[in-house]
């Protein structure tokens, strides 16, 4: 996982994939990233050969633009929960909703980045109240 900025690239050596620490740090799932790094990597070395000489340096930010954001998102939702612990887990346990998310995040129908935008405290306690208003379990 790329949480700390490390260059993954120097002089005419590209890293991608686990190399450059791509891989997710909750699941520990890297080959959508690996796959993702290789085509931005082989787009800026194609146009270093076509005579771009500084398309190259290019690579680190596109993959701080593309990729990072939602492996530093499964970084920080996975500390929030080994931070919560028993709590979280029994949360997983007794409501449907938190499952559904996750399962989503991991058929690749939601993102961790859009996961944790939707955890803003102010966003949970509207739906808190909500449910509490409507009388339902809070999920």
């Amino acid at each position: 996982h790329r949480v700390t900025p490390r260059p993954i690239m120097r002089d005419q050596v590209l890293l991608v994939g686990d190399a450059a620490g791509l891989a997710d740090f909750w699941t520990g799932e890297g080959i959508f990233s690996a796959l993702h790094s290789a085509r931005l990597a082989a787009g800026q070395i194609l146009r270093f050969f076509r005579g771009e000489t500084g398309a190259l340096t290019g690579y680190q930010a596109r993959v701080d633009q593309e990729i990072t954001p939602e492996l530093t998102a499964s970084y920080q939702i996975s500390k929030i929960f080994n931070y919560l612990g028993p709590l979280a887990f029994r949360c997983l346990q007794r409501y449907d909703y938190p499952w559904e998310v996750f399962c989503r995040v991991m058929r690749g129908d939601r993102s961790f980045e859009e996961i944790k935008k939707r955890c803003r405290p102010d966003i949970l306690f509207r739906k808190l109240l909500v449910k509490s208003v409507r009388n339902r379990p809070i999920a």
